[in-house]
Formats: C-alpha cells, structure tokens, sequence
C-alpha cells in the first residue's frame, strides 16, 4: 500500500515537473521570438533612417546645383520633379521639395516698420474669409515687448488668464501649427491658412512670385485683387517664371498697385522644404525638413517628424 502510494507521489512529481519544464520551454520560445522580432524591427528602423537620410542629402545636393546654376527659382525646375516613389529592396522613398518663400513668411509681422506685411497678411485673412484683427495678434505674439499694439492685439495679460495661463512667446514662429496658441486661432483658422504661409527663421523674407500659389496673387494690391487677378498673374509666368520682378510688376493686372506688389516680391529663393517619406520592412517614417541655401551650401535649419511607426 505504502508502495503504491509511494509510486503515485513520484509520478505526480514527474507530471509536475514535465508540466514546469514545458510552461519554461514555450516562456523562452516566445520570448527568443520577441528578441527576433526586436533585433529584426531596430534593424528595419536603421534601414528607414539610411533611407531617409540618404534622400536628404541627396534633395539637398539637387537645390545645389540649382543654385550654382541660376539665380532665378521656379516651378519648372530639376527639385520639383523629385516626386516619383523610388523603390528599394524590402523598401521604398520619396521625396518632396518646395518652395517654402512661394509663402507668406509670418514672421515677416515681427518687424514690419512700414506696415506694409501687415496689411498684406490682412488681406490674406480677408481672402479666407477670416477676421482681419487677427493680425494685431500675430503682430503681438512676436514682437518683444508686452504692451499689445492695439485694442485687437494680446499680451501675457490675455494669455495668463487662460487655463492653463502661459505667456506670449515674444519671438519668432518656429512652425506654423505654432499659431494655436495664439488667441483667435482656431484649428479651422490655421487649416484655412497653411497652404499659403511659412514660419522662417527670419523677418522681411519676400515671397517667390515664380513659385507661389495663384490665389496668394491676390494680396499684392494695395487691396485684395478680384478672384480672376491670380490665374492672370500665374498664367504670365509661364513655364520658367518671370526672369525678374520688373516683368511681374507692368502686368495691367498690377496698375496702380506696382509700389506695394514690388515690396513683397522675388524671383529667387533661399529656404526650400523637403519632406521625405520612407519605408523599410514593416518601418515607415516621414520627416519634414526646412533647409536654406547660402555661401553656395545647403543646411538644415529645423526638422519634424512626422511619423515613425512599426
């Protein structure tokens, strides 16, 4: 009986211990099969961050050349037929360069002596339907001093009164999406007005007539031009754009409003966008990068990332 008994506490052992050794065995497959998994997704990430790299410098090699081969910046040349998806073993990029002066820079309103980007952001506001105050508060927000500029404009008196309370920046814009923060800036205002502004590292940038949407055409009035003054504007350009503002300006679409339209006019360009979407494996990434010409070189003045998912 004592044997028999014996025999059972032994088997119940040698089940027991079956059962552990295997619930150990399937622990340490599923867990080597989550190392793989790691190792294989960081190696697909480095792959993707190769990529994209690898299409940066190579955007940014183009704008280069373009610019140590003209003085003049439009739509019909080499950087804005980069668009095509390249493909790569396991993987795919693409890139997207444009012209970041074919827009209202916003900071232009941080220094603005003769007013004259103020009025033209507000006939910008006004062609969006929007409220032309929101100017002032524009205006506000980057200058550095704490007095608001009219009865329109908003201080830290304003924004500390909000919950949570913070202050005005007092400084430039680094990125348009910086504009919610601003009182008056709903996402529908900055929906409305993304296509036709920048943020640039700098006030009094002029805006690239060569390169510009058609309908922004229509703030380089001492009013806001009539709808059709746009695609008349656009049209005259051509294929290689004006050879110089003096083309753009005898436009009779322009008469009377030559002073104003010649104030916030270029045919070159300094600051470019890129923005590069790749691809590797299961890894994808998109990055938006501002980049500027000068001294003959191409740097990277700010980056975001816009997606990085597995």
């Amino acid at each position: 009986m004592n044997s028999d008994r014996q025999s059972g506490v032994a088997l119940l052992l040698v089940l027991l211990s079956l059962a552990l050794l295997t619930t150990a065995t399937v622990y340490l497959v599923e867990d080597n099969h989550l190392a793989i998994r790691r190792t294989g997704n960081q190696a697909q990430r480095l792959q993707a961050q190769y990529l994209s790299q690898s299409a940066l410098q190579w955007a940014m090699l183009v704008l280069q050349k373009d610019g140590e081969s003209s003085v003049i910046d439009h739509l019909g040349e080499p950087w804005t037929r980069l668009t095509t998806p390249i493909r790569v073993e396991q993987g795919e990029l693409a890139i997207e360069i444009t012209d970041a002066q074919g827009r209202f820079n916003i900071n232009n309103l941080q220094i603005d002596e003769t007013g004259v980007w103020t009025a033209a952001f507000k006939r910008l506001l006004k062609m969006n339907a929007l409220d032309e105050s929101l100017a002032d508060k524009v205006r506000d927000w980057l200058d550095t001093d704490i007095m608001p500029i009219s009865l329109d404009g908003a201080e830290d008196s304003d924004y500390l009164l909000k919950d949570p309370p913070y202050r005005a920046a007092n400084n430039l814009i680094a990125d348009p999406g910086e504009l919610r923060l601003i009182d008056g800036f709903t996402k529908d205002v900055i929906d409305k007005l993304r296509p036709y502004i920048a943020a640039l590292p700098e006030s009094g940038v002029r805006i690239n007539i060569n390169t510009c949407p058609e309908s922004l055409f229509r703030i380089f009035g001492q009013t806001l031009l009539p709808d059709g003054a746009g695609s008349t504007l656009a049209d005259s350009r051509g294929e290689t754009g004006y050879e110089k503002p003096g083309d753009f300006l005898v436009n009779t679409v322009l008469a009377s409003h030559a002073d104003v339209a010649e104030a916030l006019s270029t045919v070159s360009s300094d600051y470019f966008t890129v923005l590069i979407t790749s691809r590797y494996g299961r890894i994808s990434r998109k990055e938006r990068y501002l980049v500027r010409r000068q001294l003959g070189q191409v740097v990277i003045v700010s980056v975001v990332r816009l997606t990085s998912v597995a």
